[in-house]
């Protein structure tokens, strides 16, 4: 396993998720990072969690070749997302200029590694992270097609919109809840149908959209919560579990500060990338992830698995809604 941007916050909560998952094997992993501070901040990092014999399996380097060991190579290079904690509408204006500017940013930084795998590793499996994913992903795959790469955050939605539905009620089985479509903002949707055929109670459209569709009282709410944070945020009294019991709102309410601190950003990413890790390795099991869909002819979030190195489609029985929301997408 390789991870480039390995020095950066989410590099770091990636590792740190690999070297504690004991269901995430691997022979070696390099951890790529482009500055001697980068180094120092890894290394550090490394020697404090105390890892014993995994640490000699473990290689911190800057050179591009070294990624011809590698089997899954973990893209999180990049500058993050700068954001503004105002109210919902201004927030979204604001996020949406900051992630055009991200990805002018991004995508030469992207490209660049993505053109050192396609020379010394182009039969490994590319989980993108960097933002914007899905405008990038997209590039990826106009100049590189023949690479196996996938974006994460279509999974990290999953991974979130199932914690919430598990907080609302404790007995439902999320196991084949997949958030499907675009992953952004705005346009996401659950395909509720799938989810039903197998769960053991059936959650019906207008419980779902309780849950999640848009309301004035909730774009209220979470202003004053936006407000809120930020006062605490400017007196240093942030504090990573203070919205663990709040009622579940949609995440396209959030800019990614507050997204940050209400699902635990970094730590939920490096789920849902140990999860398509897992994926990889087992046949069975499904994931969600951003990927070319040959039938909508773009890049899209949907449910697969993974077969001999290649991406096997998992059959999603859309109805009318969904299908609608999704050509939206």
């Amino acid at each position: 396993i390789s991870i480039i941007g390995a020095s950066g916050s989410v590099g770091q909560e990636i590792t740190r998720t690999i070297l504690t998952n004991d269901s995430i094997q691997f022979e070696y992993l390099y951890l790529f990072t482009h500055s001697n501070m980068g180094k120092n901040s890894v290394t550090g990092m490394i020697y404090d969690m105390e890892i014993g014999n995994l640490e000699q399996k473990i290689t911190i380097t800057d050179t591009p070749n070294e990624l011809k060991h590698s089997d899954v190579i973990i893209v999180c290079a990049g500058n993050a997302v700068p954001t503004n904690i105002t109210d919902v509408k201004e927030s979204n204006k604001s996020n949406t200029n900051n992630r055009n500017l991200l990805y002018s940013v991004n995508k030469d930084i992207v490209l660049q590694w993505i053109s050192y795998v396609s020379i010394f590793a182009p039969k490994a499996l590319v989980i993108l992270v960097t933002n914007p994913v899905s405008k990038l992903l997209s590039d990826i795959h106009s100049q590189y097609p023949n690479l196996l790469a996938v974006g994460c955050g279509i999974t990290n939605d999953t991974l979130r919109v199932r914690n919430e539905l598990i907080k609302e009620y404790p007995d439902i089985d999320v196991e084949h809840c997949f958030v499907i479509g675009s992953h952004d903002l705005n346009a996401q949707t659950v395909a509720l149908t799938y989810f039903n055929q197998h769960s053991k109670i059936n959650l019906c459209r207008d419980s779902f959209e309780v849950l999640f569709e848009d309301t004035e009282e909730k774009k209220l709410y979470t202003s004053q919560l936006k407000n809120e944070q930020n006062k605490q945020i400017q007196h240093g009294q942030i504090s990573m579990h203070m919205y663990n019991d709040l009622p579940i709102l949609y995440r396209s309410y959030f800019n990614h500060r507050l997204a940050h601190f209400l699902y635990k950003t970094h730590i939920s990413t490096s789920l849902a990338v140990t999860d398509i890790i897992s994926a990889y390795s087992n046949m069975a099991q499904k994931v969600s992830v951003e990927v070319f869909s040959p039938e909508y002819n773009r890049i899209m979030g949907i449910p697969v698995s993974f077969h001999n190195g290649s991406i096997t489609y998992q059959e999603i029985p859309y109805d009318a809604y969904e299908l609608n929301i999704l050509k939206n997408c």
